[in-house]
């Protein structure tokens, strides 16, 4: 069984737990699948780093070898939202606290105009120590613009246009642009309009939990 964070593995006199991986982010995902990346952590107590513990909504669902900073979780349902985040365990059983948490929602069956993510911001980014949320949406119809529109906890409705670059659209929740400083529990209910063709078109409704 490996020891909690901090706790000491077996009697080995290693008792520190590793950094927590960071930048933790997706690069894709399917129907069924979701891309995870992050950066590497980093282990002082002797015992060397072992290895990364991937977790699907607050339960291990793999783990991934010390030398691998990337994985594919497979086997999800479409249209369905997930949160994401990795943790690193050393050689004595200690496991580091979690990654930032990231939100994805699957793609849903007709969904081929676009391809969308949503990533919690737990405070840790260089530009701001409040908890925000940054959207993603890849455009495969050449979209000219897209806008956000979402809500937290049934309040009122928000809508901002997109940053555009190619095909891929942004949207960080930074308290000076945007609402941010999430708190957890918060419901926020989510979808996009996009240009496709030179008319505006409302994406499903998504939905998740901070």
């Amino acid at each position: 069984m490996r020891a909690p964070a901090g706790a000491s593995g077996g009697g080995s006199g290693d008792s520190t737990a590793p950094s927590a991986p960071s930048n933790f982010s997706s690069s894709g995902h399917t129907t069924s699948s979701v891309d995870l990346d992050w950066s590497a952590a980093s282990d002082t107590g002797g015992s060397g780093l072992d290895h990364y513990a991937v977790y699907v909504n607050g339960s291990q669902n793999g783990t991934v070898s010390a030398g691998t900073t990337s994985t594919t979780v497979s086997g999800l349902s479409g249209g369905t939202t997930y949160d994401f985040s990795v943790t690193a365990v050393d050689g004595a059983g200690n496991e580091s606290s979690a990654s930032n948490t990231v939100s994805v929602t699957t793609n849903s069956s007709g969904s081929g105009d676009f391809n969308q993510s949503v990533s919690r911001i737990d405070g840790s980014d260089s530009d701001s120590t409040v908890d925000e949320l940054s959207f993603t949406f890849v455009s495969n119809v050449g979209s000219n613009w897209v806008d956000v529109h979402y809500t937290v906890n049934g309040g009122s409705q928000y809508n901002y246009r997109m940053n555009k670059s190619g095909d891929t659209h942004t949207l960080e929740t930074t308290p000076d642009y945007v609402v941010g400083d999430f708190s957890s529990g918060d419901a926020i209910d989510y979808y996009f309009t996009y240009e496709n063709g030179g008319t505006g078109n409302d994406s499903q409704h998504f939905s998740l939990t901070y």
